[in-house]
């Protein structure tokens, strides 16, 4: 990694233009970098006000955290000099600079790195159960009032909701990394083109868009059937287990699709079983009890509940609910929450660095849509594919920056985030096993990838 510096700051042939471009996405790394050092620090901190004999231990998380404090405003003003300078030997001197930050910075993470070392010798850490074992230990109390905040919110937005939680990525209580427990897994190759995908755990039924054909493999990989779709174009699809059918959602209907692998003459069964009509956005969920729809039309929105008889039990909409977000991309639900993402163009004025993307994560109460979440994910520009474990709190997000996004919320309201970068891209996604996901993959041809839950033991 130094060699590969030091050749571009001795290297007088790069261009302006490039030399600008990477100095951004240095000075921005480590900008990120402290960001992560101050969550963990602060974590570190929260934890060692349970033991009296750390008063040491705290006075050097305080110095280690002002150090990367000054180091991170060094990045910014870096960033800014970098933004407002034209001049390349000035861009050489500040690319210089960026060095010997990245490099103070590995000393305090080394520094840092021992002082955990020392902490858990002298009281190492009790075993904690994990917070992502099936089917219960993160199910979040729809009645309960209990909600947990932070003790440093650095952005504040009104709600008339007297419970509503904010949130950030800037100030999450992250004690638990819950991204280590998912892991890529094994890759299954298809002879054809993928747009939308929905798995029982056993089937995987997908749909491409193209030829209009629903395919039909098994979680292994062996291709079982297909067949032509004859109905106007699927615009979602999704497993319900409640009634054992996949459902499919068109702009005029939802159709359930039932496959039998044991009939040899009409394995695939397909009914109509909702009339709809003409919409600006229909999207679809459902969870143990009931299936949901997100309707937006001429700048109205609502959510209509069905049971599995598809009689429809309760609408909401935002006449009545000023909170419900018009025209939201994204829509799934668990068994207590409804989400929706909205798009925010904000400049944090704080530093001279701007921050230009902001997604929020909105999270409602299923029974009265009252805003219970707000989650802001910072350097998020868009999600484009988001689902989520319905007897669990947990949200899986797809962003246009090739990321991950896992959002748990754990029994004591309690906000937990982890981001697994790709380095191809995925486009939709889909749960199985209640528990592991699985991606097209548009990179590798025609492919489903496959990342799998894996409990650790604490």
């Amino acid at each position: 990694m130094s060699d590969i510096l030091t050749s571009y700051s001795r290297d007088d042939t790069i261009s302006h233009d490039y030399l600008s471009e990477f100095l951004t996405k240095l000075a921005r790394f480590g900008i990120d970098q402290c960001l992560h050092f101050t969550h963990l620090v602060g974590n570190k901190q929260k934890l060692s006000t349970l033991h009296t004999n750390y008063q040491n231990q705290q006075i050097h998380l305080n110095y280690l955290l002002t150090e990367i404090q000054v180091l991170q405003n060094d990045f910014y003003e870096t960033l800014s000099s970098i933004s407002s300078s034209d001049d390349p030997p000035n861009e050489q001197l500040l690319f210089v600079k960026l060095q010997n930050y990245l490099s103070k910075f590995v000393q305090i993470s080394f520094r840092f790195k021992s002082f955990n070392l020392s902490m858990k010798e002298m009281c190492p850490e009790p075993s904690r159960s994990n917070i992502l074992d099936p089917p219960s230990s993160i199910i979040s109390d729809r009645h309960s009032s209990k909600m947990s905040t932070s003790s440093h919110i650095p952005e504040i937005r009104i709600s008339s909701s007297s419970s509503l939680s904010v949130c950030s990525t800037d100030d999450l209580n992250n004690n638990i990394d819950i991204g280590k427990y998912w892991k890529f897994a094994n890759i299954i190759h298809t002879r054809f083109q993928i747009s939308l995908i929905a798995s029982n755990s056993h089937v995987i039924l997908c749909y491409n868009n193209h030829n209009h054909f629903l395919h039909f493999i098994l979680v292994t990989g062996q291709f079982q059937g297909d067949i032509k779709w004859k109905y106007e174009p699927i615009i979602d699809i999704l497993w319900c287990s409640s009634i054992d059918r996949y459902v499919a959602l068109s702009h005029h209907s939802i159709y359930t699709i039932q496959y039998n692998r044991s009939s040899r003459t009409n394995p695939i069964l397909v009914n109509q079983v909702l009339v709809l009509k003409k919409l600006q956005l229909t999207r679809i969920a459902c969870n143990d009890c009931n299936i949901l729809l997100y309707i937006t039309e001429q700048q109205s929105s609502s959510i209509e509940i069905y049971d599995y008889q598809f009689n429809r039990e309760k609408t909401f909409d935002n006449l009545t609910n000023k909170q419900l977000p018009i025209n939201s991309p994204i829509f799934c639900c668990t068994n207590t929450l409804i989400a929706f993402t909205d798009k925010y163009n904000v400049l944090i004025s704080c530093f001279p660095y701007i921050t230009p993307k902001k997604t929020s994560l909105l999270l409602f109460d299923i029974d009265t849509l009252e805003l219970r979440y707000t989650i802001d994910l910072n350097d998020c520009l868009n999600i484009y594919s988001m689902k989520c474990l319905s007897h669990s709190n947990i949200f899986f997000a797809l962003s246009d920056e090739k990321i991950l996004w896992i959002i748990a919320i754990d029994q004591n309201e309690t906000t937990h985030i982890a981001k697994k970068t790709f380095y191809t891209n995925q486009t939709e996604m889909c749960i199985i096993n209640n528990q592991d996901l699985l991606l097209i993959n548009v990179n590798a041809g025609s492919a489903i990838q496959m990342i799998k839950y894996r409990k650790i033991q604490q």
